[in-house]
């Protein structure tokens, strides 16, 4: 069973994720150009990492969702996720 810190680490990772998403769905097109512009997996998540200012990990996030996040429901339901998950955060 996890303690309250291990979920406070978890909550933390899925916000950084989350935000990252959000961060990559606003600036699509020019998400898009960096890894489109890159000559390999690497080369584009580093991109995207020097892009938005994220970790390595959510870099690779970003890389691999899906096209149907830009849809405004699911838009909705990430926004949803990282409002519920700052707030857990924030109860500590």
């Amino acid at each position: 069973m996890c303690g309250v810190n291990d979920k406070q680490i978890v909550d933390q990772g899925r916000l950084e994720i989350l935000e990252a998403l959000l961060a990559a769905i606003d600036r699509r097109s020019e998400v898009s150009s960096v890894v489109a512009a890159s000559q390999d997996a690497d080369t584009a998540a580093r991109a995207v990492q020097d892009l938005l200012g994220v970790s390595a990990a959510s870099a690779v996030e970003v890389l691999n969702m899906q096209w149907r996040r830009l849809a405004g429901d699911d838009r909705k339901r990430m926004e949803d996720d990282r409002d519920a998950t700052r707030q857990r955060l924030a109860a500590g």
